[in-house]
């Protein structure tokens, strides 16, 4: 009687602990999705977008998201506002959501050039140092209708459509040369009769 007792209690310990590692391996995953921001619907991307600090400095008025361009299991999502222009990267998950990965913003002028490039890091499951690279430019200037990246020595002139606020996304490019500081990466623009646009 004894011996039915003790397998019966062992019994009830080993399906307690199974069951206490289920809860508690449940409560790490959950806990570390909760940690990560979840970009799947435009609406989500502006939310992360305006209840972060990243357009503090540069002014939140009428923030709108300008494209999305996905690449593979990625999406850049260039986006404005009055007084900047920004970008977010969301990377596709195991759970198959877009978790951001990475985003950067930057004033532009109101006289200026209405205009912004960033080099962007998106695959970055293997590391940032195994990412991807893509070069992007958002432009809500009127006079502009096309741009020319320069990516150390090679050129890729790609046009705007100047009716609307636009983004452009050049990637998968393997340069001619490897600098040994990296990439060199420059952005002229052109008006419609291809003049160079200096400010």
């Amino acid at each position: 009687m004894g011996t039915k007792h003790n397998k019966k209690t062992f019994t009830l310990i080993k399906v307690i602990i199974i069951v206490a590692i289920l809860i508690l391996t449940c409560t790490i995953i959950m806990r570390g999705r909760n940690s990560e921001i979840i970009g799947n619907t435009d609406e989500e991307v502006l939310n992360n977008i305006t209840s972060s600090d990243l357009m503090d400095s540069i002014g939140k008025e009428n923030i709108s998201i300008v494209d999305t361009i996905g690449i593979e299991d990625s999406k850049i999502v260039g986006f404005k506002s009055d007084t900047g222009h920004g970008y977010s990267v969301y990377e596709k998950n195991k759970q198959g959501d877009f978790v951001m990965t990475d985003s950067a913003a930057q004033g532009i002028s109101d006289t200026g050039l209405r205009a912004s490039d960033f080099v962007v890091s998106y695959d970055t499951s293997n590391g940032l140092e195994h990412s991807e690279k893509a070069y992007i430019s958002i432009s809500e200037d009127k006079r502009i209708s096309k741009v020319a990246m320069s990516i150390n020595e090679r050129t890729f002139i790609t046009p705007f459509d100047s009716s609307k606020p636009a983004m452009v996304v050049v990637s998968d490019v393997v340069p001619i040369t490897h600098n040994k500081d990296g990439v060199t990466y420059k952005c002229i623009y052109f008006d419609q009769n291809g003049k160079e646009i200096i400010e």
